[in-house]
């Protein structure tokens, strides 16, 4: 059981959104996110393991909640995915006002890592895994991003939320970050950079030149 005890604000997502796992009439707030699977019925849209907590109980200062629920939804749509949001029969029109905190980063080479915190790695985790657990046990080796700040602390983002964030709501963006390779040896085959930075040939260039 977790305990919530920021203040709820009005938010108001415009997508609805169609639940498996969550139970109708029954409020849920999204709290994490797990693994990217793959999509059995369309390779090209990759799912994400979208972790709700039942609210059990809820007053003017607290919100209780309860155990975990997974679904798994499409990453190209993560842009409606906030965490801290209250979902209701496939809707949400609240969300947690978590305070901000704002610190310096450095995006330079070794400033920040990518992680996996699983305690079978002897790495020091950085909450507590009930809190935020693996999916897989200790077969789970989720990375996620560890930011080294200007005044010495460590800052630790999940990779997804860090991923919604950065890259906008362009769900074909998304799209293509999730399901191509960055790079690849064949001419017939798409990848990251072939889709999103192709070469532009100059018709009144000679053969070979490109800009």
């Amino acid at each position: 059981m977790t305990v919530i005890t920021y203040s709820v604000i009005p938010y108001q997502c415009k997508t609805e959104i169609q639940f498996s796992k969550l139970q109708p009439n029954i409020s849920y707030m999204l709290w994490w996110f797990g693994a990217v699977v793959k999509n059995p019925v369309n390779s090209e849209n990759p799912l994400l393991q979208v972790l709700f907590r039942k609210i059990i109980k809820r007053t003017q200062t607290e919100i209780v909640l309860g155990d975990l629920v997974k679904e798994e939804l499409p990453v190209a749509t993560i842009s409606q995915y906030l965490i801290g949001s209250i979902w209701l029969n496939g809707k949400s029109s609240e969300i947690v006002d978590y305070p901000e905190v704002h610190v310096e980063l450095s995006y330079q080479a070794g400033q920040w890592f990518v992680k996996s915190f699983n305690s079978s790695r002897n790495n020091v985790e950085p909450y507590p895994n009930d809190l935020y657990p693996l999916m897989y046990g200790n077969n789970d080796f989720s990375k996620m991003l560890e930011f080294n700040t200007k005044h010495g602390e460590k800052m630790v983002v999940n990779c997804m939320e860090f991923y919604r964030a950065s890259y906008g709501f362009s769900l074909e963006l998304k799209r293509v970050l999730m399901t191509y390779p960055y790079q690849t040896n064949s001419a017939q085959k798409d990848s990251i950079e072939s889709i999103l930075l192709p070469v532009v040939t100059n018709p009144q260039a000679n053969h070979n030149e490109w800009e």
